[in-house]
């Protein structure tokens, strides 16, 4: 049986925490682990490509790849590209979110939205988000490369009402690092900024309601 003529692996793990308060009521809490494999195979000129939650000795997702590749059946003289060298990368954390405790987590998210409780807000929302990944690639050609970072952020909606009006809307950060990427927008600033802003539906004009033409 024919080898496919290129292969590759990706491999994601990693763990995320999640954190949701609605109207100061802790809805959600958790923390979990996860993990899964992407493989692609190329075979007369198709590609195969294969999901699994399995991260460890994936020969047989390999050969399912190719034979998904194979039933194609385009046999075109395909060609890849010369690769470039790539390199293993793991960004660095300057204040490991891991730190901190599930409550120290909770009670900065109760910041937040506290912040955004201003007169005319009617409901808040509140979600803090936190994940570390290690991704891991390796090919048919032997190259062998992994990835490492860690992202947080966290998002405020909020529903308005004046005059009989009603506006939902909401603001949020995140990137790439540690709590450095909270201390860098200063959230419960950032809240209080946006829940004082004026509006846009109590800025006239105001679209009216009415029937479809």
């Amino acid at each position: 049986m024919a080898a496919a003529e290129f292969f590759d692996i990706r491999v994601l793990r990693g763990s995320r925490t999640r954190i949701v308060l609605d109207n100061g009521k802790l809805e959600e809490i958790s923390q979990a682990p996860f993990q899964g494999a992407a493989v692609r195979a190329l075979f007369g000129g198709a590609w195969g490509f294969v999901t699994t939650d399995a991260v460890d000795d994936l020969g047989q997702e390999i050969e399912s790849a190719r034979q998904m590749a194979r039933k194609i059946d385009r046999q075109e003289d395909f060609r890849l590209a010369p690769a470039r060298p790539g390199k293993s990368l793991a960004l660095p954390v300057k204040k490991d979110p891991r730190d901190l405790s599930l409550e120290e987590k909770v009670a900065l998210l109760r910041e937040i939205e506290d912040a955004a409780k201003v007169a005319g807000v009617s409901s808040t929302q509140a979600v803090y988000m936190e994940a570390d990944l290690a991704l891991s690639y390796q090919n048919s050609e032997g190259l062998d490369l992994e990835s490492k970072m860690t992202r947080m952020g966290f998002y405020i909606t909020a529903v308005a009402q004046r005059n009989g009006i009603y506006q939902t809307d909401g603001e949020g950060r995140s990137g790439v690092g540690g709590l450095e990427v909270l201390e860098r927008h200063d959230p419960v600033a950032l809240a209080r900024r946006w829940a004082r802003q004026p509006w846009p539906c109590w800025m006239p004009p105001c679209p009216r309601g009415g029937p479809t033409p």
